[in-house]
């Protein structure tokens, strides 16, 4: 391959069954353009020659926005070569391969810009045949252009200029007058964007099969999935477009781009058609959190926020730790509770418990006296308890400076451990021998309701008790 004397190849942007498309300097003018140049072993087939030379000319008489202009044509050294304009984005293939489906509100904007450009190539008497995502340029300012009108037909003038009964286009976007191999028209071009919709809306392609025959069967006779089953996000309005683009009858379905254009102007409004342009350069962005936003339901005609749904390792990844409170006030309550039984059991005091044989506790508070505040039900026999205390104070083990309030209650199991006090403390109560508990076990004539848990008693100063 060599440069021509006005272009001078920089890189290859891509390579078909037909053609290579090179990025190249165009040498007089100092610009950037496209320089497609047909496959030297075609060069020889009249076949593609004459295509190719019909693609230009197709696309050299439309002048529009959303269509990808040429800028020259010719043969030089046997190559076949046709000059665009270069268009600084991506494909809409491409795009789908990364975003999957798309917003609905974004792809009927896309839509709504192809059918502006196949609303001008229509007026100029263009079929253009192979509508697909592969021939969708998608720029980084947000404009749609159509390209590749290799499989044009010019329906204007006296002679067709492509055979009418042949089957040409992309199978999995064609129309069914395609795939019987009939005579086709403006309409057949609104079938194929009515494809393209599908696919941004469900991320699938409505038709797909296991081989060609397998597709053009699935085009002539399956009955597609409703876009709302496969995507509930996708409103009933947007459903219908496809819906009526996708009537196998032609005669149901828009006749026109224009038709087309104007049902989803109603669709979405002039001001929410405005913002869904504006948000069609995302698309371009290769930021995953970008994506998954403009993945989600809400609506950007609307003007409503668009959701970030980050994936689950994304999540994941970036959650911060949760705050627990409770946790803090759960240890400080614990501590505290600590605390208090460290204070109420601890060195120098004595608990009775049933364990010993002797009867749970109640506590008493140090400032009442030695029978203020008791309960009757507990103890009513006061002279037993003091018989009690006197024994106690009689064995030789100094006065009593402990008292507690008697409750009946089941023994346990397990004995309490004894507690030694240090040598500092007060002398504890004395132990009770078998005797006197069962001198002292008649206290009450009715048993009292056991206390559900067993309660650590106070210590409290004992007053003297005077002599029967």
């Amino acid at each position: 391959m060599t440069d021509h004397s006005n272009y001078k190849v920089i890189q290859t942007v891509a390579s078909g069954g037909t053609a290579v498309l090179y990025k190249a300097i165009q040498v007089s003018l100092d610009r950037v353009v496209a320089l497609k140049r047909l496959h030297q072993h075609l060069t020889t087939d009249e076949n593609f020659t004459r295509r190719f030379v019909l693609e230009a000319k197709a696309a050299a008489s439309l002048d529009h926005e959303n269509i990808v202009r040429v800028i020259d044509f010719g043969v030089e050294d046997g190559e076949y070569q046709m000059v665009m304009e270069f268009v600084e984005g991506e494909s809409l293939r491409e795009v789908l391969d990364r975003w999957r489906p798309i917003n609905h509100d974004i792809a009927l904007a896309i839509a709504h810009q192809i059918c502006r450009g196949l609303e001008h190539a229509h007026a100029k008497g263009i079929v253009h045949r192979d509508i697909k995502p592969g021939n969708i340029m998608v720029t980084k300012s947000g404009v749609v252009k159509i390209t590749d009108f290799g499989l044009a037909k010019l329906t204007q003038g006296s002679t067709v200029q492509t055979a009418s009964e042949s089957i040409l286009g992309t199978p999995l976007y064609m129309s069914p007058e395609q795939a019987f191999g009939e005579s086709v028209d403006q309409r057949s071009d609104l079938f194929s964007l009515g494809t393209v919709l599908y696919e941004l809306f469900t991320g699938r392609q409505p038709f797909a099969g296991e081989n060609y025959m397998g597709v053009i069967q699935n085009i002539l006779k399956k009955e597609i999935p409703n876009i709302r089953e496969v995507n509930p996000n996708v409103p009933e309005g947007a459903e219908e477009i496809v819906g009526k683009a996708l009537a196998r009858n032609r005669e149901e379905r828009f006749q026109s781009a224009r038709a087309f254009r104007e049902a989803i102007e109603r669709l979405l409004g002039i001001e929410g058609l405005n913002r869904s342009l504006g948000m069609i350069p995302v698309l371009l962005e290769r930021n995953t959190d970008t994506r998954m936003m403009l993945r989600s339901g809400t609506s950007v005609a609307t003007g409503s926020p668009l959701r970030h749904r980050k994936s689950p390792s994304s999540a994941m990844a970036r959650r911060k730790p949760k705050k627990r409170p409770w946790v803090a006030i759960m240890a400080l309550t614990l501590l505290a509770g600590c605390g208090a039984g460290y204070f109420l059991v601890g060195p120098g005091r004595t608990m009775l418990t049933a364990a010993t044989g002797i009867p749970a506790v109640r506590p008493m508070t140090q400032t009442a006296g030695m029978t203020d505040g008791l309960d009757p039900g507990m103890i009513e026999n006061r002279a037993d308890l003091e018989s009690l205390l006197d024994n106690r104070s009689s064995d030789g083990h100094g006065p009593v400076d402990t008292i507690a309030s008697v409750v009946t209650t089941p023994a346990t199991d397990e004995p309490a451990p004894p507690e030694k006090s240090p040598a500092t403390a007060a002398p504890e109560t004395a132990a009770v021998s078998a005797p006197e508990r069962a001198a002292a076990e008649p206290v009450a004539t009715e048993p009292a309701k056991p206390d559900p848990v067993p309660v650590q008693t106070m210590p409290v100063q004992a007053k003297p008790v005077p002599e029967p």
